[in-house]
This record gives C-alpha cells, structure tokens and sequence, in this order.
C-alpha cells in the first residue's frame, strides 16, 4: 500500500508541476538593442563641402511670383567641422554677379540645416538625397522675399 501512496504523490507532484510550468526552463528572449535617433536616421549625407547648384523659385516684394527667369545660382561650401560650415553663394543680381559669404549649421539629426546669407538673409535646407539639397530662403528687408531652390552636388 505504501509503494502505491508514494507512486500516486509522485504523479500529483508531477502533474503540479507541469502545469506550473517548472518542468521546463524559462527562457527569456534578449530585449532587441534599440537604435539613438542618430542610427535610425542614417543622412543620405554628413557632408555639405563642395558645389552644389541649381535653379530658383520665389516670390519677391514688388515683382511677385518668379522663377528669377531660369537663372541658376551656387552654393560653394569651402569647409565644414563636424555640424558648422562656411562659404558662399554665386548670384545674380540686376544682371551682376555676386558673391554672398555664408555660415551655416547642421542639425544633430544631419538632415536639415540652417545658414546665414551675409545681408540676404536666411535659409533652412534639407537633404532629399546625398547629391540633393533644396534650400528654402527667407528675407524680410528692404524688399520680402522668399525662395526654394533645389541643387545638386556637382
């Protein structure tokens, strides 16, 4: 009688158990890395240096709407360190050519940037791709004007 208490505990020990799950070892899956913003945000490009050139849209105070008569202008970035860089933009105009000092900055997420055009105002810009950039412009005196331009790394 004794052989068959003992068996019968031993399968109600068993069936306990199992349905509690401690017969199998507990495996928990390693929690994925989760990626900064920086990695998930991979730029299509971390450098602005070099030329960059394309064609303009806008509207200007006085004249209105305008594709500034299929005229396209340069961005030349002659440096960069890490976000900040500097150089100038070729443009025209009333028919002359000029040449604009700018400094800008990258954001931390290397996608958009901003730059500051010695007395022509101010630009936010964006890459569309590594050899893509389009510029939005802003200036709010003498005359209000704005623009887009859409460049390409030449």
């Amino acid at each position: 009688m004794r052989p068959l208490i003992v068996l019968l505990l031993c399968a109600l020990l068993a069936t306990a158990l199992g349905a509690c799950g401690c017969t199998s070892p507990v495996t928990t899956p390693a929690p994925a890395a989760t990626p900064t913003p920086y990695e998930v945000l991979t730029p299509p490009g971390n450098s602005l240096t070099g030329n960059w050139t394309g064609t303009m849209t806008g509207y200007d105070e006085g004249t209105g709407f305008t594709d500034y008569g299929n005229r396209t202008m340069t961005l030349v970035v002659t440096g960069q360190k890490d976000r900040i860089f500097a150089g100038y933009m070729l443009l025209e105009s009333s028919g002359t050519p000029i040449t604009v000092p700018i400094a800008g900055i990258m954001a931390a997420d290397r996608q958009n940037f901003v730059l500051t055009e010695q007395g022509f105002g101010y630009t936010t810009g964006t890459f569309v791709s590594a050899n893509e950039i389009e510029l939005d412009w802003q200036h709010d005196g003498p005359a209000l004007g704005v623009a887009i331009d859409t460049l390409h790394r030449v």
